[in-house]
């Protein structure tokens, strides 16, 4: 599944930059998301994406990657900024915190960067989604979301029938008045929303952690 995941992620981005005869350009922006692990290994011998840096604020986290998967050192970056500058990727693939999702878009779009995915969810609330629509929208940028259940076979049924369970899934979350966090299986999510006096609409019926 990993390596389909990653092919399936070149093909998104293939498409996105109108099919370039050229190896894409790719960033990592962020080591903190469990995933990322997969996604380096899927990257492994690909020779339609090629990974020109890695960013994370943390040196040492960059350096356990860097010794886990025999990455130069010259590829990581603790300046999102400079690394973006410096190596002039076509899309950066988001593997950090989601709360550190809106910053990342709004820097990867000021930096003309074309194609940015993220893992699921897209935002921690609704305040934090419009930044990263707003950037997107003053850029052109195209913004992916990578809900990984997307590319089992067994969600390539009848689009119309997925789509009416979500929406039946979605009104009864809405409907329900208990916390949000009885939604949640990880704990130190559901210490995050603890405070959440009502479920918030805004999220969707297939809200995840990264813990």
């Amino acid at each position: 599944m990993l390596s389909l995941k990653g092919a399936s992620f070149a093909l998104i981005l293939a498409a996105a930059m109108n099919a370039s005869a050229q190896p894409v350009r790719l960033v990592i922006a962020g080591l903190t998301h469990g995933h990322v692990s997969g996604f380096l290994h899927a990257l492994q011998g690909r020779q339609d994406v090629d990974l020109v840096g890695i960013y994370d604020p943390d040196f040492v986290l960059e350096q356990g990657y860097a010794q886990q998967f025999h990455l130069a050192n010259e590829l990581f970056s603790t300046d999102l900024g400079g690394l973006l500058d410096r190596a002039k990727p076509d899309a950066v693939a988001i593997f950090s915190s989601t709360y550190d999702h809106p910053g990342i878009v709004e820097t990867c779009t000021a930096h003309h960067v074309r194609v940015v995915m993220m893992e699921k969810p897209l935002a921690i609330g609704v305040r934090e989604a419009r930044r990263i629509e707003r950037a997107a929208a003053s850029s052109g940028a195209q913004i992916i979301v990578n809900y990984e259940t997307t590319w089992y076979p067994s969600q390539r049924g009848p689009r119309s029938a997925a789509t009416a369970l979500v929406k039946v899934t979605r009104n009864t979350l809405r409907a329900k008045s208990t916390p949000i966090t009885r939604q949640l299986g990880c704990q130190r999510c559901s210490g995050v929303m603890a405070n959440t006096a009502r479920p918030l609409p805004e999220f969707s019926a297939d809200f995840s952690c990264e813990h």
